[in-house]
């Protein structure tokens, strides 16, 4: 199977999904992010790939995906596993038992949704906690550059009260990836 996956024209141009990389959505709420993985999902299973689906806010739609796969949602949902977990702690087992899956693509979103709810106040976001998504993020690349595979992770944003800027949830992890020799690359949804 062919590890790239490439969006359908015109996103194609934007945003493409990478072997040995984590590609991070990113965007405010109802931007279309959960829409961008059932798009890379769809090209995946196209491809004949198999996928692992983490949906930590409980968002998945069998029928969103029904509505934009030309009616190949059931071929689609046979080739996927849906994992839900519900709470930061069993986000990051789920993401340690990754290693054991066989999969073409990975996705999590939102890397960032339970995380949030655990640590709603990004100023009291506590150090544990930062190396526990860092910890998570660090098998995810490891995964994506054992196997080859693209992974892509969502997450949030949220409004800096102090400079009034657009910020992602958990801080600048994709820097402290990079420097740490990670491949993550970053994309903002609209």
């Amino acid at each position: 199977m062919d590890n790239h996956i490439a969006f359908p024209e015109p996103l194609s141009s934007f945003v493409s999904l990478e072997p040995k990389t984590i590609t991070n959505i990113y965007g405010a709420p109802g931007t279309g992010k959960t829409c961008l993985c059932l798009l890379a999902l769809m090209k995946c299973i196209e491809n004949g790939g198999k996928i692992v689906y983490i949906d930590t806010e409980g968002g998945f739609s069998p029928e969103r995906l029904r509505q934009i796969s030309n009616n190949n949602a059931e071929r689609i949902l046979e080739r996927m596993e849906i994992i839900q977990p519900r709470t930061f702690e069993e986000q990051g087992k789920v993401i340690k038992s990754l290693e054991k899956k066989n999969a073409d693509l990975i996705v999590l979103d939102s890397a960032v949704a339970l995380y949030r709810l655990e640590y709603a106040d990004p100023k009291n976001e506590t150090i544990e906690a930062n190396r526990e998504l860092s910890v998570q993020l660090s098998i995810l690349s490891n995964i994506a550059r054992d196997r080859n595979i693209p992974v892509m992770i969502t997450a949030h944003t949220f409004q800096n009260w102090e400079t009034g800027e657009n910020e992602v949830v958990g801080g600048n992890i994709r820097q402290d990836f990079r420097e740490k020799g990670h491949n993550i690359q970053a994309q903002a949804s609209a």
